[in-house]
């Protein structure tokens, strides 16, 4: 039998061993609602289908809702306005000026709104009045919202190069192997070393750098200085690896700050940044605009 373009399995026509593998997939699947859903008056304003995620959990249900019920009003609420303005007088201004504030204020609104397109023709097209009453003001209404509307365009897009560019990717990267680090303090849930264990290593380094650089120079430095830690603390999670990366960071770093004083965030933060291939002030400032993100997400909103 089918039920809106599906088709339901019927047991009987296979053999039983056939029926006995197959019976809970069919039954499960002949029991899944058919029916076509019917579209919300924002979606028929918006001139598209929000789509459904298969079998969503009910946080992402939760999620999908709200974005929903915010688009379906948002859309309703322009649309209407628009439809009581066109006909209004100076209604060219009027429209230009409600375009903009939706597109300005609800970016998500406006790439789902199917009428808005409607408008922007008519707009063009000069079928709104204005106060002049001729072709020409209409058309500088029409130039004006046009040369506008390409400006906001050109700088979202500058935005997004800057914040997705290759450069701010492994800047993030590098700031959140960070965060990783600090939560790797505690050994239990994590294998790989914290940063606690790189931290008490810089801090032998400032301790014995001198005496050993004071013999040996290039490689035999780096072998010596890790065979030396090893010894001292063999229950540390550093392997070699961690260690020539922090002894190649420390030699390019050290001079930059007085003797047996280098700090151990400078050291991790430059192998991050190293190792990501981005300077480590690009990964300050990401941390930084991270943290000023969270504080205004969770800094109460202010009382009109």
């Amino acid at each position: 039998m089918k039920l809106h373009g599906e088709w339901k399995l019927d047991l009987d026509k296979f053999p039983q061993g056939v029926r006995q593998c197959i019976a809970p997939q069919v039954a499960a699947k002949n029991t899944l609602e058919c029916s076509r859903p019917m579209l919300s008056l924002g979606e028929r304003i918006a001139g598209t289908r929000f789509g459904r995620v298969r079998q969503p959990n009910k946080e992402d249900q939760a999620r999908r809702a709200v974005l929903k019920l915010q688009i379906d009003n948002t859309s309703q609420e322009y649309y209407l306005k628009y439809q009581r303005m066109r006909f209004q007088k100076d209604a060219a201004n009027k429209v230009a000026d409600l375009l903009t504030s939706l597109h300005q204020k609800y970016p998500l609104e406006w790439a789902y709104c199917g009428w808005k397109n409607v408008a922007i023709a008519e707009l063009m097209l000069g079928r709104f009045s204005t106060f002049a009453g001729t072709p020409k003001s209409r058309q500088a209404v029409a130039g004006r919202w046009l040369k506008e509307y390409w400006k906001r365009e050109e700088e979202i897009a500058r935005e997004t190069d800057t914040y997705l560019s290759p450069k701010r990717m492994a800047a993030r990267a590098a700031a959140f192997e960070l965060e990783m680090l600090q939560l790797a303090n505690d050994p239990e849930p994590w294998i790989r070393p914290g940063l606690g264990d790189y931290a008490a290593f810089v801090r032998w380094l400032n301790k014995n750098w001198g005496k050993f650089a004071a013999k040996k120079k290039g490689a035999a430095l780096l072998k010596a200085l890790a065979g030396k830690f090893h010894r001292e603390r063999p229950r540390t999670p550093l392997g070699d690896g961690d260690l020539v990366e922090v002894l190649h960071v420390y030699g390019r770093i050290a001079s930059s700050y007085s003797e047996d004083a280098v700090p151990p965030s400078a050291v991790v933060l430059t192998m991050l940044a190293r190792r990501h291939n981005v300077s480590p002030r690009l990964v300050t400032k990401v941390r930084a605009e991270a943290s000023r993100h969270l504080l205004s997400q969770s800094a109460p909103p202010k009382a009109r």
